[in-house]
């Protein structure tokens, strides 16, 4: 932080040591005192995508996710490369908001867009299991769970959604092309 702090005083028309020192605050959960450095930063530099998703991801932590996604699509606006690591990580943060607001629909297009990018990030493919799983598909939230404990096989939480998906299969009709070769 010290550092950033010395940065800040000797470039003050940089945007990034505001915006990194907001990244500290976030990290340690104080959302509104991150919130306010990424206001600072965008004063600065108003149309970095990076400061808009820290901002959605404030709100998001704060459970207010109709404003975590104004200021995620406000990223995406300014996205300019769709394969960067930034496009993927809104659209990831974007996801996750739509599938806070049960829209369902709109989560799992935004998760497959997310693997279109990056098809290897179990979080992602366990995500979009869980938003399937969800929606009550849960054959098809198997697959995907399998899909990112193949990648990480040591994931507690994921192994946990197997299990839960196992249970929850006898609740939902199967369909019987799943086992047709």
């Amino acid at each position: 932080m010290a550092a950033y702090r010395s940065a800040a005083r000797l470039f003050p028309g940089c945007h990034l040591a505001n915006l990194f020192i907001g990244m500290e605050y976030l990290r340690m959960n104080n959302l509104q005192t991150a919130i306010d450095f990424f206001k600072q930063a965008k004063e600065i530099c108003p149309n970095d995508p990076l400061i808009f998703n820290e901002i959605g991801v404030c709100f998001y932590k704060l459970k207010d996710y109709d404003q975590a996604q104004e200021n995620l699509g406000i990223a995406m606006s300014f996205c300019k490369d769709t394969n960067s690591q930034t496009y993927e990580s809104v659209l990831l943060n974007l996801a996750h908001c739509h599938r806070k607001n049960k829209e369902y629909e709109s989560a799992v297009s935004l998760y497959e867009q997310c693997l279109s990018i990056n098809s290897g990030q179990a979080s992602t493919l366990a995500a979009l299991g869980f938003t399937l799983h969800q929606m009550g598909e849960v054959q098809e939230a198997l697959n995907y769970y399998h899909k990112a404990h193949f990648i990480n096989g040591e994931d507690s939480m994921l192994e946990t959604l197997v299990q839960k998906a196992m249970e929850d299969i006898h609740d939902f009709p199967i369909d019987e092309s799943y086992f047709k070769m």
